[in-house]
């Protein structure tokens, strides 16, 4: 049972999950990137954790914020270390491996810095994260150095340059058989994703891993493409919109299109390749896919959240046989919670009152799809 600021309930509309282990089953992760954890104790997620495992993940990846561990030189955020190395053990707890995220680099710490001042800084607020983790006897066994290395809102241009210093630091610190992993957008209006990693092959080739994160939308097509009667927007300020119109409910033209949308793998497919050709002695992982709540449909639509599921169900299904072309054994999906860091953006399976969402429900079968082909038992659920 989840709860928060009080008591709802987080039920799961399901009875036995059943997963018997194909070969080489693919690790599930789920991405946690609420700002900073304000809105969810470790009490409350250490109820979340068990359910999450049921719907089938294994690991679990959040954010420990570098501006918000270190917000000025020499100064230590202990109260939030301490809580991120708790939300970890947590997950630990019911079998779910943390995946951390050094994100969201201060200002202070490499803006008009020498490569060895920005390599210090680093370290040092790794050494913090590591310390905390140490003392709960919590392992790491994985890093991921930034967020999405394209993306100019999360990752400075000057420190692509510093990658393999970073990696460096990061082994030093966490040792050395430690996965360090980076991630990449395919989105507009970001760097276009396959162009970077040709720019920075050599700084990249640093790493163990690196995870592609995949979200369909209309940036894949021509504008003249897209039909003004569409009713929704793929991602406020990372994705192009569909031109909406938002006060009426969902329309089998707009249907049409989403899905064309939401099944169209050829940009995911390309980068995948190119990704492989680049790097093909390390992992390629995906980072993170999904589908948000759709707005304005959530604000006058009751359907929205069975838009969100359909919609979900759609680009997993279309993703599976690229995912087996590759042999992509880490999945990445977004996100736990709803996110409001840019707005109204409902992309997770628990919104911002702890309830349950409709995906919840669905996501045990859609995830399924995502692993081996060989005939699996059947999820029984309990219909909502």
């Amino acid at each position: 049972m989840l709860y928060n600021n009080g008591y709802y309930p987080l039920t799961i509309l399901m009875t036995e999950i059943s997963h018997p282990p194909p070969p080489k089953e693919r690790s599930l992760f789920i991405t946690h990137h609420v700002p900073d954890m304000d809105n969810v104790s470790v009490a409350q997620f250490e109820r979340i954790a068990p359910e999450i495992k049921k719907l089938g993940f294994s690991k679990h990846r959040f954010d420990i914020r570098w501006k918000t561990a270190t917000p000025k030189p020499g100064e230590i955020n202990e109260s939030y270390l301490g809580k991120s190395a708790l939300l970890a053990q947590a997950a630990q707890k019911h079998g779910l491996e943390p995946i951390i995220i050094l994100s969201t680099p201060p200002a202070w710490a490499y803006k008009g810095k020498s490569p060895e001042a920005i390599r210090q800084a680093y370290t040092d607020y790794a050494k913090n994260v590591k310390r905390h983790f140490d003392r709960l006897k919590v392992p790491v066994k994985s890093i991921q150095i930034l967020n999405e290395l394209n993306n100019p809102v999360y990752t400075p241009k000057k420190l692509i340059r510093e990658m393999p210093s970073l990696a460096a630091a990061t082994r030093e610190v966490f040792g050395e058989t430690t996965d360090v992993t980076a991630t990449v957008v395919l989105s507009k209006p970001w760097v276009n994703a396959e162009k970077f990693l040709k720019k920075y092959q050599t700084e990249l080739s640093s790493l163990t891993s690196i995870g592609l994160d995949f979200y369909p939308g209309t940036y894949q097509h021509n504008r003249k493409m897209i039909s003004p009667k569409g009713a929704a927007t793929i991602a406020h300020q990372t994705l192009e919109a569909i031109a909406t119109r938002g006060t009426h409910d969902v329309r089998r033209d707009f249907l049409t299109l989403l899905t064309d949308q939401l099944t169209d793998v050829r940009h995911f497919r390309s980068l995948l390749t190119t990704t492989k050709s680049l790097f093909p002695h390390m992992a390629i992982d995906i980072g993170e896919f999904g589908f948000p709540t759709l707005d304005p449909i959530q604000r006058t639509n009751p359907k929205h959240e069975a838009l969100q599921s359909y919609a979900v169900d759609k680009i997993t299904k279309a993703m599976a046989p690229v995912v087996n072309e590759f042999d992509i054994r880490n999945i990445g999906f977004y996100e736990l919670f709803d996110d409001k860091e840019f707005g109204v953006l409902n992309w997770g399976i628990i919104n911002d009152k702890g309830e349950a969402k409709h995906i919840l429900t669905k996501l045990p079968a859609i995830l399924q799809s995502l692993q081996a082909t060989e005939p699996h038992q059947t999820i029984s659920q309990i219909a909502p």
